[in-house]
């Protein structure tokens, strides 16, 4: 069987989670992080066609907003929304004035219990603050509510810390937080020597 890549023919409906993102990303001028599991093995190839798709945003290896891609379930039955939908929405929503004030007292408990509890620097604190700007200013809200707080908090929360991912843009799979290994060193003898090296550092 081919890669997804040939069949994409819907990407907003493959990738859902992203559409929402890049909506986002659009009104806010936030540029985008899309990292996916090493399973996902199309995935670089997959990130070509999505860069091309969603042209008017930037990518970056440390975007503003993080996003996870699953592997897409092709079923060209299923149509969802074109992207003029969404760029009609942002247009529209440029009208709306940006909230700068929480609704209550329950948007500062939420991110306050998220920042402790994803330990989030003060840069990701002050992001999602300005993501929930901007999707309050999508909802035409005239204050910034929990459910604004929480989407945000998504678009910061680092998944991948214990765990192996794959980052798109810079075409490399990581170890955790910490561990970088490019593609093109993905060979036994380069891994090997990068585990000797962690091992000296240990010692």
């Amino acid at each position: 069987m081919k890669e997804t890549t040939e069949n994409m023919k819907n990407i907003v409906g493959h990738f859902v989670n992203l559409a929402r993102a890049y909506e986002i990303a659009l009104l806010g001028d936030f540029s985008l992080q899309i990292v996916f599991k090493k399973d996902y093995t199309s995935g670089f190839e997959d990130y070509k066609v999505i860069k091309e798709f969603y042209q008017k945003v930037k990518f970056s290896h440390k975007g503003d907003l993080l996003v996870e891609i699953d592997k897409p379930q092709l079923n060209d039955g299923i149509r969802y929304e074109d992207i003029e939908k969404i760029h009609q929405r942002v247009e529209a929503a440029r009208k709306n004035k940006k909230p700068e004030q929480f609704k209550n007292d329950a948007c500062n408990v939420l991110l306050q219990t998220a920042a402790n509890r994803l330990t989030f620097s003060i840069e990701q604190n002050d992001k999602t603050i300005e993501v929930a700007k901007v999707i309050s200013q999508l909802d035409g809200s005239s204050t910034i509510e929990p459910p604004h707080i929480a989407e945000a908090i998504q678009y910061q929360i680092p998944f991948y810390l214990n765990d192996e991912f794959c980052n798109a843009e810079n075409a490399t799979v990581n170890f955790g937080s910490g561990i970088s290994i490019a593609l093109h060193d993905l060979e036994q003898e380069y891994i090997k020597k990068a585990i000797e090296h962690l091992q000296k550092r240990l010692v």
